[in-house]
């Protein structure tokens, strides 16, 4: 556990905390910073970012790479052996789970914010999905 100059740092794992507090010491600066990549942009011309309680960005791109992981890792779990029941059901699975082609382009930026005011809670997301 670290706190000092406006940050709490929990962390946990060999070698976590220093590369975390690195980080926080040397940001990353010009193209090699998100916010000044293509990701960032598009999600500020969504829905521009203002004060919130919450404001999340979601790379499309990268999330479906994560999709297509879990296919992959269920395929191994049933090749690796598992109970007749969980072998069926993986099967299954991997016949409506989409391909890595079938998921590449679907989803393009997220972006979403959430803030208290007269209204009470209001929640804002946008999605931008390519033209198939």
């Amino acid at each position: 556990v670290f706190l000092g100059r406006g940050y709490l740092i929990v962390g946990m794992g060999d070698g976590v905390l220093e590369s975390t507090l690195t980080a926080l010491r040397n940001p990353l600066a010009g193209d090699a910073a998100f916010n000044s990549s293509d990701v960032a942009r598009r999600a500020h011309e969504l829905l521009p970012p203002e004060p919130s309680m919450a404001y999340q960005v979601l790379d499309g791109a990268r999330y479906t790479k994560v999709i297509g992981q879990f296919r992959s890792l269920m395929t191994t779990a049933a090749a690796g052996g598992v109970p007749d029941a969980q072998a069926e059901l993986i099967k299954a699975l991997e016949k409506i789970f989409p391909t890595d082609q079938e998921l590449e382009g679907i989803l393009g930026v997220g972006v979403g914010g959430m803030q208290i005011n007269n209204h009470g809670v209001v929640l804002r997301s946008v999605s931008d999905l390519p033209a198939p």
